[in-house]
């Protein structure tokens, strides 16, 4: 397969629609798509297969989850589960490449959503009629008689369908609205958290207080992710698990009973919903455990607010360095 072959196909499936996308998703297509993958992952894959990890991820991101017929298209998610599976790992997705397979125009009359339902009743038959295996047959006899509207009450009401986006798209219109009326002159929240940042650096080179210090690091922690989520809008990228919001500074233990800051490396015996690893992972994999030697947990690590705190400001020491602080900086960690 070359380079040409797959730049065709891509061009196929951003163009011709549910048609060519139920061709892409039938197991003999993406088994011979797949066909030259190695068992085991190399630690550097070719273009080739870099290119068609590329596609299964952005076919998945896309016409998986935005197409009305995305159930068609389940083994697409399969493949890609399976190749998640074996250890391949799939390469970020190009926004503006994936844009052209996310739909814009939602709003259809309910004559443009009939007609897309029988463009891709007739496709699918089609299909189904080319397998021609039993199951296949018995499945094309009962979308004939759907073409044919043998039973009306499962005839999708298309108006209604309608309707329901034309609510989607009022809710929406009001909230922009509300967003707007909100907003007053020369006020910016994207730029008044991003003028503030230095300042908030510089109260946090300054303080003497750990209390305050861990506050000012969560606040800080809070503006970079928003800021990063806002660019993520802008350039087409919802959704982002890297978008949630950091956690809040733990209480203060002031006045309550000292606990070590030691880190433990006993065997102490796990607390209810704690994680550790195992050997039974092992098991899960192919291998056998020997029941009389059982596993040994890896050594658990007691969480440390004072050492938690040490190292978010050892890490705002590398991305904000001040000279002139750095040795009060180090003095304080290593007293914490």
């Amino acid at each position: 397969m070359s380079f040409g072959t797959l730049q065709l196909l891509d061009i196929c499936v951003k163009n011709c629609g549910y048609p060519f996308h139920l061709q892409i998703a039938t197991k003999e297509f993406l088994n011979e798509l797949v066909r030259k993958f190695p068992d085991k992952p190399p630690v550097v894959p070719n273009p080739i297969q870099l290119r068609i990890l590329g596609y299964i991820q952005e076919w998945k991101s896309t016409i998986c989850v935005n197409s009305r017929h995305k159930d068609d298209l389940h083994y697409i998610n399969y493949m890609y589960r399976l190749l998640l599976h074996k250890g391949y790992i799939f390469p970020e997705i190009d926004d503006q490449s994936a844009a052209v397979l996310n739909p814009t125009d939602t709003l259809k009359s309910p004559d443009e959503l009939e007609e897309e339902d029988r463009a891709a009743q007739a496709a699918k038959l089609q299909e189904l009629i080319r397998r021609g295996t039993p199951a296949d047959l018995e499945e094309a006899n009962e979308l004939m008689k759907v073409m044919a509207g043998y039973d009306p009450e499962v005839k999708p009401d298309y108006k209604k369908q309608t309707g329901e986006e034309l609510e989607r798209i009022q809710r929406k219109a009001i909230l922009l609205n509300d967003m707007l009326n909100n907003v007053k002159p020369g006020e910016e929240l994207s730029q008044a958290c991003k003028a503030v940042q230095p300042k908030i650096q510089r109260f946090i080179s300054e303080e003497e207080d750990s209390e305050s210090i861990d506050q000012l690091l969560n606040l800080n922690d809070i503006i970079n992710t928003v800021l990063k989520k806002y660019q993520n809008i802008l350039n087409g990228v919802f959704n982002d698990p890297n978008d949630a919001l950091p956690p809040p500074p733990p209480p203060s233990t002031t006045g309550s009973q000292p606990e070590s800051w030691l880190i433990d490396l006993g065997d102490p015996e796990p607390q209810q919903g704690q994680i550790q690893i195992t050997d039974d992972l092992i098991d899960a994999s192919g291998g056998s455990s020997d029941n009389n030697n059982p596993p040994k947990t890896d050594k658990l690590l007691k969480y440390s607010p004072k050492i938690h705190m040490s190292w978010r400001i050892s890490k705002m020491l590398v991305k904000h360095r001040n000279p002139a602080n750095n040795e009060r900086y180090s003095q304080r960690v290593s007293v914490l």
